[in-house]
């Protein structure tokens, strides 16, 4: 350590008063799921266990820890110090703690009265935790550290007598956005294993998880009859890397919602039953009442669980829907035609977020920066207008559609921030923004309201009482007189009283609605750009509801793909369940086992027993609108066809939904002579011989092009597979029918072919 690292280390060292202070503080570690910091202005001092943990994941190395105290390194309380000057450690290391690392932190001031060397401390504001910023969140988001904010969620499982003989429960989820100042509430019916709840919305990192961004989950604390539930409701949270924070259960009471309403603009949603109960735990938890701002700022808005598709982790993992860990998931699809052709976008590129700002100018520590930001969205709203209000319709009700849902928004937002615009351009050096500074004009500074004069021609108005010297620079001599003084300070007076009535006016008109609008218009551009600039054609899918049609797909292609800057080759795919025009059925759920399950060995559970209950919670959830993707279990050869004939024999004709099943037991396609909903396909292969006669010149090309029929034991041969490897696993297909007859054959050369690949239902 060096410079102040070094002062901060002779301050600690000699305040031996402070390690009596802190060993009898309640015991907290990271071991535990806190870390203490303790400001103390110019830095932060960690001590204890939070030391080594510092020294560890920051520093890397021991030799920054120093010990306070009698005993030196034997007995001495290990500390360290993280610089608070321009945050370089304290700022990465807050952020990584309770966002990557899940851990709270408290943050302890000097108790009244203590001054820079103080011994005492006191927790001013509640602890940072990964779902609750609010405590640092200044420190936080002062840049663009964290690109977005964490959800709380809280969850209430309750029941009734009828829904007790059901065997059901009634799940009330409120989820908290304090960035944009907002509740969801979400109301769902459970079974006893919570299927619904671990697969639909809380499934490792699923729905509300990765869309909501959820890190932090309410629950109230155990008691004897709660125990079962929340011991299963702990577990699901712990597979979807989601810290639990339990609170009383008095807190998770409906009579106080109606005292905590004062915080809402809308309050109809609360009357959804199970989630009435969940509001007053998100508002008691982030202490939202004790701060006067958030009186009537909140929305509360219902969260349909079944307006979107659910999705489980094995189809996120399978399908590859996120990009990599902490990165956010691809829109959720829709699972109502309503729907799908209203809200299709994703931001703007050059949009800043202005939930972020709206909130920084609420609290007025934005900067000039954040004054630029807002600006330059105000010089884009013109042209947005200029640009709809062009658009030619070829029907009269589009218009009508794109007047009610844009235009008329902009430009009641426009006229709002006109004023504000004129405010920045008569105060804000806008030539500077070309070099990136944020600066304010040069006649806006008070000391240019004087005159100058050069160091020479200054002697003739020293000792001179008619003129008023205010200060000597390198470039010459300010001075001033009384009555351009005076004139100097009516006007001062002025621009302060005109700047106070804007900064009013800035909070209002930097409203929410706009990030809304503009996050809408820009989806609507991306896929028409998409389509414009596409190599061919697009088509518009005819959409249906659940339960008109099939799903049938024609030359399908991915756009993604067509953008990229080196020529990708791919192959289009055809997919028809049902015969019929193009059509796009809608479902309202993907669920996926696909390749190992993850064992516990702690646990108890292995390989087979994850994935058999993987298996049999896909099963309990799933519908006549969901589309499965299975594959065998990892067990004994006679027990995993037993479990894949089985449920795919249950799937068929009992559920009667799509589902792709890739299997290893060729005996399975004989499930299309016995179920007409059972179909064997395979994808193609292309098979480049150059010569006939020497087989090693083969190569073999997956198409991804899925076809009719299946794969056959002669790509073993098209692989360059021995002769007597091929007579063997013609063998071995063989031998699970011969052996359950007691008899067994013999490898025979024989050109019979036994296809086996994939089962499609």
């Amino acid at each position: 350590m060096c410079g102040k690292e070094k002062d901060a280390e002779h301050e600690l060292t000699s305040d031996p008063s402070f390690v009596a202070f802190f060993s009898k503080l309640p015991k907290k570690s990271p071991e535990t799921g806190t870390i203490r910091l303790f400001d103390r202005t110019d830095y932060y001092s960690v001590h204890g266990q939070d030391a080594h943990y510092v020294a560890t994941h920051v520093f890397r190395t021991n030799s920054v820890l120093k010990c306070l105290g009698a005993g030196g390194k034997a007995g001495g309380l290990p500390s360290v110090t993280l610089t608070a000057a321009s945050h370089t450690l304290a700022r990465p290391f807050l952020r990584d703690t309770l966002t990557s690392k899940q851990l709270c932190v408290e943050i302890l001031v000097p108790a009244p009265g203590q001054g820079r060397k103080a011994s005492k401390f006191i927790l001013e504001t509640s602890e940072a935790s990964p779902g609750n910023l609010q405590a640092v969140e200044d420190l936080l988001f002062v840049s663009s550290d964290v690109t977005s904010a964490p959800i709380v969620l809280a969850v209430k499982v309750s029941s009734s007598s009828v829904t007790n003989k059901a065997k059901t429960k009634s799940i009330g989820i409120v989820f908290a956005d304090t960035s944009v100042r907002e509740f969801g509430v979400a109301d769902c019916i459970d079974n006893n294993l919570f299927s619904n709840l671990e697969v639909g919305v809380l499934s490792c990192r699923l729905l509300l998880f990765i869309r909501l961004s959820v890190k932090e989950a309410i629950i109230p604390t155990g008691t004897t009859d709660r125990d079962l539930d929340l011991s299963k409701l702990k577990a699901v949270f712990e597979r979807c890397v989601v810290v639990v924070t339990e609170r009383k259960p008095s807190e998770f009471t409906p009579k106080h919602v109606q005292d905590d309403t004062l915080l809402l603009r809308f309050v109809a949603e609360l009357s959804l039953p199970s989630a009435l109960s969940a509001p007053s735990a998100s508002i008691s938890y982030l202490s939202l009442l004790s701060d006067p701002s958030n009186h009537g700022a909140y929305k509360l808005r219902t969260h349909d669980l079944a307006r979107c598709m659910r999705l489980d982790a094995s189809a996120l993992r399978a399908l590859n829907l996120i990009d990599a860990p902490g990165s956010a998931v691809i829109q959720y699809p829709l699972s109502r035609a309503s729907f799908i052709f209203i809200p299709q976008d994703d931001y703007l590129k050059l949009m800043p977020d202005l939930h972020r700002l709206s909130k920084r100018f609420k609290k007025s520590i934005a900067s000039l920066e954040d004054v630029v930001s807002v600006y330059q969205v105000i010089l884009k709203l013109p042209g947005f207008l200029e640009t709809l209000e062009g658009v030619q319709y070829k029907h009269k009700e589009h218009k009508e559609l794109i007047d009610e849902i844009y235009i008329k928004p902009f430009q009641a937002v426009n006229e709002n921030l006109v004023k504000y615009g004129e405010m920045v351009e008569s105060t804000l050096d806008l030539e500077e923004l070309e070099n990136h500074n944020y600066a304010i004009k040069p006649d806006y500074d008070e000391r240019l309201y004087c005159f100058r004069l050069t160091k020479n021609d200054a002697k003739a108005i020293m000792r001179n009482n008619k003129y008023i010297e205010l200060g000597t620079v390198k470039s010459g001599v300010y001075f001033t007189t009384k009555k351009l003084k005076a004139l100097s300070m009516d006007h001062q007076e002025a621009t302060h009283e005109y700047q106070r009535m804007q900064s009013g006016l800035v909070k209002e008109v930097v409203s929410i609605n706009l990030d809304h609008i503009i996050a809408h218009l820009d989806i609507i551009i991306s896929f028409a750009h998409v389509s414009v600039n596409a190599p061919e054609p697009y088509v518009k899918l005819k959409v249906l509801e659940k339960g008109s049609s099939g799903l049938i797909l024609r030359d399908a292609r991915h756009p993604c793909l067509e953008v990229q800057d080196d020529i990708i080759s791919f192959i289009l795919n055809d997919v028809e369940m049902v015969k019929g025009k193009a059509t796009l059925l809608i479902f309202d759920s993907v669920l996926c086992r696909v390749g190992a399950g993850s064992d516990s060995q702690l646990k108890g559970v292995s390989t087979i027993m994850a994935e058999m209950l993987e298996t049999a919670s896909i099963l309990r959830v799933s519908g006549i609108y969901t589309i499965f993707l299975l594959s065998d279990c990892r067990t004994s050869m006679y027990d995993g066809f037993g479990l894949a004939w089985s449920i795919s024999e249950h799937i068929a004709p009992h559920i009667r939904t799509f589902c792709l099943f890739a299997t290893h037991f060729h005996e399975l396609t004989a499930l299309d002579q016995e179920l007409p909903h059972v179909k064997n396909l395979h994808v193609v292969a292309h098979v480049n011989q150059e010569d006939a006669s020497a087989l090693r010149e083969k190569d073999i090309t997956l198409l991804y092009k899925v076809k009719p029929n299946v794969f056959s034991i002669h790509v073993a041969q098209l692989a360059n597979f021995t002769e007597n490897v091929v007579k063997l696993t013609k063998w071995k297909a063989d031998e699970p029918e011969d052996f359950a007859t007691g008899q067994q054959s013999e490898p025979e050369d024989s050109d019979k072919v036994i296809d086996h690949s994939r089962v499609g239902m």
